[in-house]
């Protein structure tokens, strides 16, 4: 079942493709925000709930994973946790597109780096905005209770791709060639690459997932992908540049929310 659930994914993509529609102009100006904001309720509600699934089994192999997940993450008043997509060919590496994920208390950001038109996120006064890169429209998605916790959870683990994968290796370890290529890391290679996955890099302590690797089947010559989600860097408050949106763009209320995010498309 596991298996097949990978392959699904991979049929559907293995990049995830941020894109969305909108509709009625609102001109704004560059918004700002109190920065010290409440935590979300919700956001509260949602990391009690993964709190309690580790209580009820502390020490399943997943749950310890889990634990030192959820430390990392919300331990701190505030968290950077920078990602990009890699592309290694020809004894080469070329970097696809890059950025960072902010997260305190039910406030996301994520900014990629100029060159990419994937959308940047924004959580200002309750709102949820998005706009690509060097576009004159974004949109002021709707809102619904947890969806900032939810799609941080989904950022750096996308479609759990690189959970599944963990615990195929516990369920199976003979399946995978284990490689120690730094201090506090292993790489967990499947010894038949299935449908263009094929391994994951781990952080031992604390565990943290940092990268999965795959490449197209049907055209090796791509070159081997790796998705990489570095661990959080604790911060002790959220930037404020954060919270100005940027000048000259016009954000149109759209009826999306987050939850067309969580998919590969």
């Amino acid at each position: 079942m596991l298996m097949q659930f990978l392959k699904t994914i991979w049929r559907r993509s293995v990049v995830v493709v941020i894109m969305a529609i909108a509709c009625c102009f609102i001109g704004l100006a560059p918004v700002q925000a109190d920065v010290a904001a409440k935590p979300d309720p919700a956001y509260l509600e949602g990391l009690q709930s993964m709190r309690n699934q580790v209580a009820k089994a502390p020490d399943q192999p997943t749950n310890l994973a889990l634990n030192d997940v959820l430390g990392q993450l919300f331990t701190a008043p505030a968290v950077q946790v920078p990602f990009r997509q890699t592309v290694e060919k020809a004894g080469g590496k070329t970097i696809a597109y890059s950025g960072s994920i902010f997260f305190s208390q039910g406030d996301l950001f994520i900014n990629y780096d100029k060159t990419t038109d994937d959308e940047n996120f924004a959580t200002i006064n309750g709102k949820l905005y998005a706009w690509q890169n060097n576009a004159k429209q974004g949109k002021t998605m709707t809102r619904f209770p947890g969806d900032t916790l939810g799609f941080l959870m989904y950022m750096i683990d996308p479609s759990a791709i690189m959970r599944s994968i963990y615990q195929s290796y516990l369920e199976d370890p003979k399946s995978f060639t284990v490689q120690t290529t730094e201090p506090n890391q292993k790489v967990l290679m499947l010894k038949e690459a299935l449908s263009g996955f094929q391994g994951l890099t781990i952080q031992e302590k604390p565990f943290w997932l940092k990268n999965f690797m795959f490449s197209d089947p049907a055209d090796p010559a791509k070159g081997i992908g790796r998705l990489e989600i570095d661990a959080p860097v604790a911060l002790e408050s959220l930037p404020k540049v954060l919270y100005t949106l940027p000048a000259g763009v016009q954000f149109q209320p759209s009826k999306e929310t987050l939850k067309e995010r969580m998919v590969y498309l």
